[in-house]
C-alpha cells in the first residue's frame, strides 16, 4: 500500500453506508480524534493538503486513489455512500451533468418555421448533429438515445 494511503487511513475513518468522514485521530490543528467531518465540505485539508471528499472517501474505502477522479451517479455532490461513487475520466464527469436552460438537454431551438429542433452531442471533443425535428420532444429523445449508445452508464439523460 502506497504510504500516502497508509496514513490517511491511519487518520481517517469512513462509514460507507452513509457517506461520512471520521477522524481518527487529533491532528496539530486541534481537530479531535471521533468528529465527523461535513459532509457538504468540498475539501478536507490534511497535512497542508486539500482533499476532494469524496476522492478521500475513496482512498479510505478501497485503499488507493482512484484512476482518474470520483464521480457522483447520481449527481447530488454531497451524497457520498459507496454505492454512489465511482471513477470516471474528467469526460466521463461532464457527460453526467444534467442540462441547463430552459430547453431538454442536447437540444436547442432555430428560429425556423420546418423543423426548428436541434439535437447535438459531444462526443470525443467533437459536436455530432444528430438532426433537427419538428418538437423539442424528438429532439430530446434523438438526445437521448445517442447519448445513451456514446456515453454508456455516465449519460445524464435529464
Amino acid at each position: 500500500m502506497e504510504p500516502l494511503v497508509a496514513t490517511l487511513i491511519e487518520y481517517f475513518d469512513y462509514l460507507p453506508e452513509k457517506g461520512l468522514l471520521i477522524r481518527r485521530k487529533s491532528t496539530a490543528n486541534c481537530n479531535s480524534a471521533g468528529d465527523i467531518l461535513n459532509p457538504t465540505r468540498g475539501h478536507i485539508t490534511f497535512s497542508g493538503v486539500d482533499y476532494d471528499y469524496a476522492t478521500l472517501c475513496w482512498v479510505v474505502y478501497h485503499k488507493r486513489f482512484p484512476k482518474g477522479i470520483v464521480d457522483h451517479k447520481d449527481r447530488t455532490r454531497y451524497n457520498h455512500d459507496i454505492t454512489n461513487l465511482r471513477e470516471a475520466t474528467p469526460t466521463q464527469n461532464q457527460q453526467n451533468k444534467a442540462g441547463y436552460g430552459t430547453y431538454s438537454k442536447g437540444v436547442t431551438w432555430r428560429n425556423r418555421k420546418e423543423y426548428p429542433w436541434q439535437a447535438k452531442i459531444r462526443v470525443n471533443g467533437d459536436r455530432i448533429h444528430l438532426g433537427s425535428f419538428e418538437t423539442e420532444e424528438e429532439a430530446a429523445e434523438a438526445y437521448r438515445q445517442a447519448a445513451i449508445q456514446y456515453h454508456g452508464e455516465f449519460a445524464c439523460l435529464e
